[in-house]
């Protein structure tokens, strides 16, 4: 059985070869193996989605949005429950502040089209209308979109090409959303061949402009399972850099 490599707030990228950081750790201790290049863009996807856990899964941790020189803007924890197993898959996450309190809350059920999504703020956790997929969480480089991971759902799909990613062979899928997004025609994603996990993410504009990137930065095994640990995400022109870093995995 190959080893799971579980998805957790994957999505953008600028450049096909991202930065180069010291604490880039984890991917040399991957699985390597010989695979067959996938028949179809959604045979990909699907692929994809069936590594996501089966079991629930609770993970905690922290974002941060950084200007230049490492100077943290802002910053916050989180919790997530992910329910990719249930009879209507879930995923539900609580951003907090330093001192625990309730800042936002969402829920995603992905059983019905389009995915069914629940939205709360504040303290007191009031319902409010759900935020447009691309608007930043709290105002940082990470959007609702990252974190439902609602792109894997889509059907309008196709590979183009592959390429190198820390050393790892990726498939190159491109991804159209089921209706007109504004700021994203297309999800661009990098997806490791053997761990089928996308290592590398581009959202390009009706303009063919890259809007926003990430990376995997390092990965680690917790409690038998191999995870992201730490990704890097930036918009086009904002002027700074968010990392979410998870803590724990139950």
């Amino acid at each position: 059985m190959r080893t799971r490599l579980y998805h957790f707030f994957l999505f953008a990228l600028l450049t096909i070869s991202a930065p180069v950081h010291a604490d880039e750790t984890g991917f040399e201790d991957l699985p390597v193996g010989e695979t067959s290049a996938p028949t179809s863009a959604q045979e990909l996807l699907a692929e994809c989605r069936a590594r996501m856990p089966i079991d629930p899964v609770k993970l905690t941790g922290w974002v941060r949005c950084r200007r230049p020189g490492g100077i943290v803007d802002k910053e916050c924890n989180f919790a997530a429950d992910l329910r990719w197993g249930d009879a209507v898959p879930s995923v539900h996450y609580e951003f907090t502040d330093a001192h625990g309190r309730p800042l936002e809350q969402v829920t995603f059920r992905h059983a019905t089209t389009p995915t069914e999504v629940v939205y709360e703020v504040g303290p007191e956790r009031e319902p409010a209308e759900p935020p447009a997929w691309n608007e930043p969480i709290l105002g940082m480089d990470v959007t609702w979109l990252d974190i439902s991971l609602d792109f894997l759902h889509w059907e309008n799909a196709e590979i183009n090409g592959t390429a190198t990613v820390k050393g790892r062979l990726c498939d190159l899928v491109e991804i159209y959303p089921p209706k007109p997004l504004p700021g994203c025609e297309k999800v661009r994603l990098w997806v490791d061949r053997e761990i089928k996990m996308f290592l590398q993410a581009q959202q390009v504009d009706e303009n063919k402009l890259i809007q926003r990137q990430m990376w995997v930065r390092s990965i680690k095994k917790m409690k038998g399972r191999w995870m992201v640990q730490d990704i890097e995400v930036q918009a086009r022109n904002g002027g700074h850099r968010t990392r979410v870093h998870v803590l724990s995995c139950e």
